[in-house]
């Protein structure tokens, strides 16, 4: 049966089935919104308009053939309607002759909230490296793309909802930002997020005075993606483990730790290197070490070396600093004995050496020149305390021609030596200590040396490299005193004493 609109104008009306299909896109790359609505099918075709109660009054709409007042089924918001359009619910009223009542469709627009968001990971054991940009949300969906250094974007195109940048290993430019950009209809300004993908370390120069252990530190920072690994290398370009005795190895997430124990200004000193990697690449930072020496311990003067008896067995040291005067940093008693201290100073080291003479017994006896005779190589007798100015040197051989040198030390810094003394013999006779007098005594002893008022006799000194004393060669054989027991040679030794 035909309604009678349809008998009145004798046409057959067919509506369409369903309802209007809304439909909200950006145009205009991404600046503008185009609301687009339809119904398919029907007889005629079915009336589409999108409500304007909706749109502000005056806002600029530009729909294709069709008046301000009567907004047709696809229109185009401009920048400035649509981005006073977010969160709006946008209503398209469809009817049709066939149909009594008025359907719709309705669509919301709305910006997507927070901010963009950029990462960055690697796969296949760094051989790439995955940028992504991402900002989920909003209708319609936001476009993104990326900007390397430079402004270039690498041809990659534009993609909505997300994007990722897909970079092999080494390509990437470190400590350049990569920035993705995000557009969204709804928003008058682009959006951003940025990545900068860099390695960098902590750049350092560490001091450490000799002999003490010192930490060598390697920070990753602003390191983006994360590095896996921290390798140390030392002045040698030796890739270093962790060893107890030399090296210790410490190592986090962002950082590793090396210690250098009991450094050595001859050995540890020099660059270091602590090298590191991600999928951006690789970095080697240097880590320059000084292993500085103390400052310099004052000069000493070895001014007794004498034999305590006839057996030769024991011989009684004493020296002063140069810096001392006679009176105020005199010898001290016994092996910790007086004497003052100085900032410099933290101990003193006593070394002796003998002659080898290769003679045979009846050799020596006869006087015959030593050919070939040399001192052996100096040894350490005792390490003493910065307070002490004598020690009783015991345990020698009575047939042995020695040597004794006194060496100052500020912890591992080691003065000059003195100047080389054999010992000589003197030993009281009379009752010279208690008369402050003078008293000589006739002593036949042909193996003995003459001592000075000091009690030994000076050694012209042997070359040393820090030694302050002029170089001279060492005594021959033939200069030493006879020994034979044929002919006793009378020595006199005078002992001079100043009043108080």
């Amino acid at each position: 049966m035909c309604s009678r609109a349809e008998e009145v104008l004798g046409v057959q009306t067919d509506p369409p089935d369903g309802s209007p299909s809304c439909l909200v896109e950006p145009v205009l790359n991404h600046s503008s919104l185009s609301l687009q609505c339809s119904w398919p099918g029907g007889l005629p075709a079915p009336s589409l308009h999108w409500t304007r109660g909706l749109l502000g009054l005056g806002q600029e709409v530009v729909g294709p053939g069709q008046e301000i007042d009567k907004l047709g089924n696809n229109i185009t918001l401009l920048p400035a309607v649509a981005r006073a359009s977010n969160n709006t619910l946008f209503t398209c009223l469809g009817s049709h002759p066939a149909r009594n009542r008025t359907t719709y469709c309705s669509m919301r627009t709305y910006s997507p909230p927070a901010e963009p968001v950029c990462s960055a990971y690697a796969t296949r054991k760094n051989q790439y490296l995955m940028l992504s940009c991402s900002w989920n949300g909003g209708l319609p969906r936001a476009l993104l793309w990326w900007d390397g250094p430079g402004g270039g974007s690498g041809g990659q195109p534009g993609e909505e909802n997300s994007n990722i940048l897909v970079l092999r290993q080494g390509s990437a430019r470190s400590g350049q930002a990569y920035t993705c950009h995000a557009q969204h209809p709804l928003i008058s300004k682009p959006k951003s997020c940025r990545l900068t993908l860099v390695l960098v370390t902590q750049r350092s120069v560490v001091s450490v005075y000799e002999g003490n252990d010192v930490q060598l530190t390697c920070i990753l920072r602003a390191t983006y993606p994360p590095a896996n690994q921290i390798t140390w290398f030392n002045n040698h370009r030796k890739a270093v483990l962790d060893v107890p005795r030399k090296y210790q190895l410490r190592r986090a997430a962002a950082w590793a730790n090396l210690t250098v124990r009991e450094a050595d200004g001859t050995q540890d000193s020099g660059q270091y290197w602590c090298s590191t990697s991600n999928a951006v690449g690789g970095a080697e930072i240097a880590v320059t070490l000084l292993v500085m020496r103390y400052p310099m311990p004052p000069n000493v003067t070895l001014h007794k070396a004498v034999y305590s008896s006839r057996q030769r067995g024991e011989v009684e040291l004493e020296w002063r600093l140069e810096e001392e005067s006679n009176g105020g940093g005199g010898s001290g008693g016994g092996d910790g004995g007086g004497g003052g201290q100085t900032s410099a100073l933290t101990g003193f080291l006593v070394e002796y050496r003998w002659l080898m003479d290769r003679r045979s017994a009846a050799a020596r006896k006869a006087g015959k020149e030593a050919a070939g005779a040399s001192y052996s190589e100096w040894r350490v007798s005792v390490a003493l305390e910065a307070g002490a100015r004598s020690h009783t040197q015991g345990s020698l051989a009575p047939i042995n021609t020695y040597q004794f040198r006194v060496t100052a030390l500020n912890h591992h810094t080691a003065g000059h030596p003195s100047a080389e003394r054999t010992p000589g013999l003197l030993w009281p006779a009379g009752e010279h200590s208690q008369q402050h007098g003078q008293s000589r005594e006739n002593i036949n002893f042909p193996d003995d040396e003459v001592a000075d008022e000091f009690g030994s006799s000076p050694v012209p000194a042997i070359s040393l490299p820090r030694a302050a004393s002029p170089i001279q060669p060492p005594p021959t054989a033939s200069q030493a005193p006879p020994t034979g027991d044929d002919e006793p040679v009378n020595v006199t030794i005078t002992v001079k004493a100043t009043g108080s």
